[in-house]
């Protein structure tokens, strides 16, 4: 009998990264892989599946991968695989519009971006710099990533795949992303402007949401630890996230679990 599986696509905050280190430490290793085994039991993925009654739970986020990569990632995978199993639930991560993907004439190949980011590999910096002050504008970037949903939506609704997108780490809301046709159960609360991750466990531990006017991307460089909003430093005072880089810990990840579960099962009704 075939497996039946839970697809997580997103980035750094899908894919678990950090979760298996000490939440209190304050410096970090660019090097780190988090253990598989670690985070197929404890991730918010990984306990999603195992609630959902799935067999396993198949890991396409990356770290750092743009919205971009990943809807390229997860449709290569469902269009590849969508037979070799019984039942797929995908659960999409969407991460900041202030990452991309792009092709860089340097190195020959399709990178992902991330503005502000430092630790790009070399000789693409003023790519970067040329795209971002040229041709990147948010109001553009918002429908473009409506426009994602909505395609992808449609393309997993076809081949009756179950799915939940839930924003990670910056609410986009169905009306800032200017798209209507998407039903509540397969978007976390669609219509709310505060409908990502860090406002989940903000409001779990009453504390204030402040929306920075600086996009939160979990950026691993000191200048980082000034672009955090207080929320975030709150959040990392009580464990909820790390204080290295900003990434949930493992009780985050399981409150997270929980909160997608019962939202999952709440729009079945």
């Amino acid at each position: 009998m075939k497996p039946s599986v839970l697809v997580a696509a997103g980035c750094s905050w899908v894919a678990g990264a950090f979760m298996d280190c000490d939440p209190t430490e304050t410096e970090f290793d660019y090097n780190h892989i988090v253990n598989a085994e670690f985070r197929n039991t404890n991730s918010f993925a990984g306990l999603l599946q195992q609630r959902l009654g799935l067999d396993t739970v198949h890991f396409i986020a990356q770290d750092g991968a743009s919205n971009d990569n990943q809807v390229r990632q997860l449709t290569s995978f469902v269009d590849s695989n969508q037979h070799n199993y019984s039942r797929i639930f995908v659960l999409w991560g969407i991460s900041s519009i202030y990452r991309w993907e792009t092709y860089s004439a340097v190195l020959n190949s399709v990178e992902d971006n991330t503005y502000g980011r430092v630790n790009h590999k070399p000789g693409i910096e003023e790519e970067l710099k040329y795209y971002f002050s040229h041709f990147w504008n948010q109001d553009y970037e918002l429908e473009k990533l409506g426009n994602k949903i909505l395609l992808l939506d449609g393309y997993l609704t076809s081949l009756n795949i179950d799915h939940l997108f839930v924003n990670s780490f910056q609410g986009y809301s169905a009306t800032k992303l200017k798209i209507q046709n998407i039903k509540d159960k397969n978007f976390y609360l669609s219509t709310d402007s505060e409908n990502d991750l860090v406002s989940l466990l903000c409001r779990r531990n009453r504390i204030y949401i402040k929306q920075s006017t600086v996009p939160f991307l979990n950026l691993l460089r000191p200048a980082a630890k000034q672009m955090n909003s207080s929320n975030i430093r709150e959040l990392q005072q009580l464990g909820w996230l790390d204080r290295a880089t900003a990434h949930p810990t493992v009780k985050a990840h399981q409150l997270i679990a929980d909160e997608l579960y019962n939202y999952i099962k709440e729009k079945q009704q």
